[in-house]
This record gives structure tokens, C-alpha cells and sequence, in this order.
């Protein structure tokens, strides 16, 4: 009887009233699927992946417990990563290209060129992936400035530490300075003012 009730039984249509006798019970039922549980796993399981790769959960949609402040420090590993691999990238390319254009100078001029000859290189220009924020290293430029400049008065540090103190804060503004060359070019120019002021009439 049971079977046979049971193929009878068919999905009520929204708005179908069932009318039963006492020896049927029916009762609105929700699935425990524990999806709450499945979520969870699935979060620490894509963790998992992510963090081999150094990327960080926000960057896949994932939000946690995620702010503005903690998302830039987690994304500062993340670029470094990405900036190690560029570079090798950067470097294959350089490699590649210079090969072909010394194959190109043997095929056309029948000798090699100089392995040490710099003319002929081939430099792969790749831009940054990220902009920087050069408030805080421009801050820090100038109190370094600052900072040495009253060390030499004071007779506590000499030029050339002071040159590269300033050369590695301007490195992180994207200026490369070679110190001996800017010490060469510091001399010129005061050499030019001295010959200029020299000359003038009185």
C-alpha cells in the first residue's frame, strides 16, 4: 500500500492544497546540506593553492578579514614575486636579442663581436607592474638629506658614505646615481662657477 501511495504522490503546484487522514504526516523540510562546513574547506583548500604562488586570498574574490592597510602589505610579497620573475624573463629576452643581433653583425661583417663590447646589447625596457608611492621616499630623501648634511658639518661622516645614503633613497624613486660619477660632476660644476665668478669684472 505504501508503494502504491507513493506512486500517486506528486510535487504540489505552488498554490495546491494536500488534504490527507490522520495516518499520513506531512511536514516542510529543509536539507542539511552544511554548506557552512563545505565553504570552509573549499576557503582553506584555495589558501592553500594561492599561497604557493605568494598571491594573496583578496585577489581571487576572496575578502576575509581583509582592509585597505593589510591588503597593501599582503600584496607587497605578492609583487616581489611577480618582479623576481619579470626579471628573468627581462634577462631572456636580453639574451636572445643580443645573440641575434651578434649572428646577424658574423653573417653581415664575417667576424664575431666583442662579447664585451656594450654597443650592440640589447636592453629589454619592461614597466612596472605597480605604481609607486613616492610620498613617503621623498619624505625620506629629504631627511636623509637633512640628516647627512649635518653629520659631515658635525665631522661625523664623510662625503662619499653621504653620497650613497642618498643614492640608495633616490634608487627607490627610480633615479639611479652613481656616486662617483655625481662627485666628478659636483667638481665640474663648481670648477665652472669658480673659472665664471673669476672672470667678471668688478
Amino acid at each position: 500500500e505504501v508503494e502504491a501511495r507513493a506512486k500517486k504522490i506528486q510535487p504540489p503546484r505552488p498554490g495546491a492544497v494536500r488534504v490527507h487522514n490522520e495516518r499520513e504526516v506531512w511536514a516542510a523540510v529543509s536539507p542539511d546540506l552544511r554548506a557552512a562546513d563545505t565553504s570552509l574547506s573549499g576557503r582553506s583548500f584555495r589558501n592553500h593553492v594561492l599561497g604557493g604562488g605568494s598571491i594573496p586570498e583578496h585577489w581571487f574574490g576572496g575578502g576575509g578579514d581583509v582592509n585597505r592597510s593589510t591588503g597593501d602589505s599582503m600584496s607587497e610579497p605578492t609583487f616581489k614575486v611577480f618582479a623576481m620573475r619579470q626579471q628573468a624573463i627581462k634577462a631572456l629576452l636580453e639574451s636572445m636579442g643580443t645573440h641575434v643581433v651578434r649572428q646577424r653583425y658574423k653573417a653581415i661583417m664575417g667576424t664575431d663581436l666583442d662579447p664585451a663590447d656594450t654597443a650592440y646589447r640589447v636592453i629589454c625596457e619592461i614597466p612596472e607592474m605597480v605604481a609607486r608611492d613616492i610620498t613617503r621616499y621623498a619624505a625620506s630623501l629629504q631627511q636623509v638629506t637633512t640628516a647627512v648634511a649635518g653629520a659631515i658639518a658635525e665631522g661625523l661622516m664623510s662625503r662619499d658614505l653621504a653620497m650613497r645614503l642618498i643614492a640608495t633613497v633616490a634608487d627607490r624613486l627610480g633615479v639611479s646615481v652613481d656616486p662617483a660619477a655625481e662627485r666628478d660632476a659636483i667638481a665640474r660644476d663648481r670648477q665652472a662657477e669658480t673659472d665664471r665668478f673669476a672672470g667678471r669684472p668688478e
